[in-house]
């Protein structure tokens, strides 16, 4: 997906740009070399990589200086944990590329990738482009994605094509840090919103994109991980014996969108918890696909407590939406009043 700025009509882009890429660390010692290498073997390499240890438990931060040792180009930054979001601005803060890719430390990308990306940003004089990614098991891909020549979408088609294409990942894009500018990607009406896939809505200097499709690895070895979380949320929900928990495994907007679509309908009625960009979503996926709803608007930065929740008690709802890990606004809501509303 290639994202185009309205009326920038020269190509002013080089060559020899420098491009930063920046790899949140978290806990991920036993991945986070094959994606580092991945980075460091890209066919571009006029790159600054910056890898920021997100107060990982684990022996990455060891890691991340080794390879800091070993190549110039690398940078490290070691923080407290602040999830992923306020690791990535750590980053941003730091680097001095004029694109800028973020690479998770648990997935690797294609040696092309960052070449191929930066030929369709300068070539479509563009100021985002974003691509498909492919889950794998160990080394085998999972699911492949038959490679297709850029596709260009203009004005009112790019909300559409937003939705078709389910890109919705920071991820697997490169972006001028022109575009980004000072904004954050953990506060509301930022960057990440300006360029997340689905009802968030684009800026208005944002005329036209396309589709190139290059690999981006995910791992899945989470799989007795996900075994596990199924056990908790059962006996969390208290769900009768014999019960499954569904997972949906989409990244940001695309899952919440299955949500949406596959466990509500018109004849719901819906309390959305919106105290940041994620609950905003869930709201404007409900006017998209038409579902009732009631929203519980919280104050920025706020918690969700059993009091505010309670003013919205006897109201006949069928169903209550909320995203527990608002990192918008990096709070994280007490469930327990979530839990016996």
């Amino acid at each position: 997906m290639i994202v185009k700025k309205k009326d920038q009509l020269k190509l002013l882009c080089k060559d020899d740009d420098l491009i930063s890429v920046i790899v949140p660390v978290y806990n991920t010692e036993k991945f986070m070399c094959r994606c580092i290498d991945s980075i460091i073997n890209q066919t571009y390499q006029n790159l600054e990589i910056i890898l920021v240890d997100d107060g990982s438990p684990d022996n990455a931060p060891a890691v991340c200086d080794d390879y800091k040792k070993r190549y110039l180009n690398i940078k490290v930054i070691h923080k407290a944990n602040g999830g992923a979001s306020s690791a990535r601005n750590a980053g941003l803060d730091k680097c001095t590329g004029r694109f800028v890719s973020f690479i998770d430390s648990d997935d690797y990308i294609d040696k092309n990738m960052i070449k191929r990306l930066y030929t369709q940003i300068t070539k479509c004089n563009a100021d985002v482009a974003m691509v498909k990614y492919m889950e794998t098991s160990n080394d085998d891909v999972l699911e492949h994605i038959e490679e297709k020549n850029s596709i260009v979408y203009v004005n009112d088609d790019i909300r559409k094509a937003f939705l078709t294409l389910k890109i919705d990942s920071v991820c697997v894009g490169l972006y001028s840090r022109e575009v980004i500018g000072d904004s954050t990607l953990n506060k509301g009406g930022s960057f990440m919103l300006n360029f997340t896939v689905g009802p968030v809505m684009s800026s208005s200097t944002v005329r036209s994109i396309g589709a190139e499709q290059v690999p981006y690895f995910r791992t899945t070895e989470f799989s007795s991980v996900m075994l596990e979380n199924e056990k908790y949320m059962l006996e969390y929900s208290k769900a009768p014996k014999g019960s499954r928990a569904v997972f949906m495994t989409c990244s940001s907007t695309g899952s919440m969108e299955a949500v949406v679509m596959n466990c509500f309908t018109k004849n719901d009625k819906l309390l959305v918890i919106n105290g940041g960009s994620f609950g905003q979503r869930f709201v404007d996926l409900c006017d998209i696909h038409e579902i009732p709803h009631v929203v519980l608007k919280l104050e920025h930065g706020k918690g969700l407590t059993r009091e505010r929740l309670y003013e919205y008690d006897n109201q006949k709802f069928t169903g209550l939406l909320v995203n527990v890990d608002e990192t918008s606004t990096a709070v994280l809501y007490d469930t327990r009043p979530i839990m016996h509303y």
